[in-house]
């Protein structure tokens, strides 16, 4: 395999390298062809829960779960959280599962893309912004003369 110099990847090699002292070690960027031992994902629930996020990108059965992450207490969790009715247990539940899967260090976030900025005109009423994927266009109506 032929290693690639970090420049071919600069915004990730840059925030690699912003990261290695929070992490507290040694961080060393060397990239293989061929062979994914890291990649760039991004992922925005597109519903506000627990659900969205732990469960699909985590279970290890989820089709989602991109980089083979398997633990069987999260699984045991998760799969407990989807079948619990009671709403403080099944966030108990997935705080849980999320502690370990944080904690196992599946994942290491490079940033955020932090807050979203909307223009709105004047005559543009009932826009209420969601902080998920989409914003609800139907509430939306205009007043143009």
């Amino acid at each position: 395999m032929r290693a690639v110099k970090p420049p071919e990847i600069p915004l990730d090699c840059e925030a690699l390298q912003t990261t290695k002292a929070w992490v507290g070690g040694k961080i060393t960027i060397v990239v293989f062809q061929g062979k994914l031992q890291a990649f760039n994902l991004q992922w925005v629930p597109d519903y506000p829960d627990p659900h969205a996020i732990l469960d699909l990108l985590f279970h290890s059965q989820s089709s989602n779960n991109a980089n083979g992450y398997s633990n069987p207490q999260v699984d045991q969790l998760l799969e407990l959280a989807r079948s619990t009715v009671d709403p403080g247990t099944r966030l108990q539940l997935y705080r849980s599962a999320e502690a370990l899967v944080v904690n196992d260090a599946t994942w290491l976030p490079l940033w955020f893309s932090g807050e979203k900025l909307f223009l709105v005109k004047p005559h543009v009423q009932g826009l209420d912004p969601s902080p998920l994927i989409r914003s609800r266009l139907y509430t939306i109506s205009t007043n143009a003369e």
